[in-house]
């Protein structure tokens, strides 16, 4: 068997570092890239969610504010179930969405949000 002969392993504790640290990883791109994916991933979750026969969604709010630089995105689905997953958890750990079986979520078109 080879011996490992790498002289520095890392372990970083804290999912946001570990995207600050890395970015590329998780998104591909950064930087205006990076934001174009982020605002698809986010406008496609709202539309999986109305687009969902589980859902009560029929409502979808996008605002681009070109003068803050900012994008928000809405809608009057299902929302995150706070009581199950508390939103610090869903919001800032990696892997903690409901996207790993089909079954539990259905269709989906996107696989980056966590709702």
């Amino acid at each position: 068997m080879a011996e490992y002969k790498d002289d520095k392993l890392e372990y970083i504790e804290s999912d946001i570092k570990k995207i600050q640290m890395k970015t590329g990883m998780y998104i591909s791109y950064v930087g205006k890239r990076g934001a174009r994916h982020l605002a698809i991933e986010t406008i496609q979750n709202a539309i999986d969610e109305c687009a969902n026969k589980n859902s009560p969604c029929d409502k979808i709010s996008i605002v681009l504010d070109l003068l803050e630089d900012s994008l928000s995105v809405e809608d009057n689905g299902r929302g995150i179930p706070e009581d199950s997953f508390p939103l610090d958890i869903v919001c800032t750990k990696l892997q903690s969405g409901s996207k790993f079986t089909r079954e539990q979520s259905g269709y989906s078109s996107g696989e980056n949000g966590v709702g």
